[in-house]
């Protein structure tokens, strides 16, 4: 705990008329920083990596998924064949851990759209942007259900050492792992 060695207002006039211009310039400064809107807390958002990241080229190989995407910011569109493979494995993600929790699709599937617009607001406006060129809210909502849906199975599967019992292989482990953590 930190002691003040002036208890009054009044005494604390006298110490600050003691100090020299320098100091009280320096004192301002101290000030000034504490009310700088960079320092505000604000609510982390997810977004793209910056570019100052993906500068390097040997840097850009861990912001892209390898074969599976989650969430809007690299979800497949039909070009992208590499990606959109993946989309029926986590359809069957989705569904064993729907089954799993005992409720209905629908249950999980109005759950998801009663709490799009938080869901939205987690992401930068501009990815938000982006998005109204491709998808509607029910697009979006269904993307959330299932792509939530299978990151949860696969977390599940993962802390419980349950690989074995959907049958993947060491390879196919690797590329899990390694595209589960890309998630926007």
């Amino acid at each position: 705990m930190v002691k003040q060695s002036c208890s009054t207002a009044s005494d604390m006039d006298v110490a600050h008329e003691r100090l020299i211009p320098k100091e009280r310039g320096r004192l301002k400064s101290l000030e000034k920083a504490a009310s700088d809107p960079y320092l505000t807390p604000t609510k982390p958002l997810i977004q793209r990596a910056t570019q100052i990241l993906r500068v390097k080229n040997d840097f850009d190989q861990y912001f892209q998924p390898i074969f599976v995407a989650f969430g809007p910011i690299h979800h497949p569109r039909d070009d992208d064949s590499r990606l959109y493979r993946a989309e029926n494995s986590k359809l069957q993600l989705a569904a064993k851990f729907i089954k799993g929790c005992g409720r209905t699709n629908e249950e999980f599937y109005n759950n998801v759209k009663e709490h799009l617009s938080s869901l939205k607001k987690c992401y930068e406006q501009k990815e938000q942007d982006k998005w109204k060129e491709n998808w509607d809210d029910d697009d979006l909502a269904w993307m959330f259900l299932v792509d939530g849906c299978a990151v949860l199975y696969l977390a599940h599967l993962d802390v419980n050492h349950y690989w074995e019992k959907v049958g993947c292989k060491n390879i196919d482990l690797v590329a899990f792992f390694k595209a589960r953590y890309v998630l926007a």
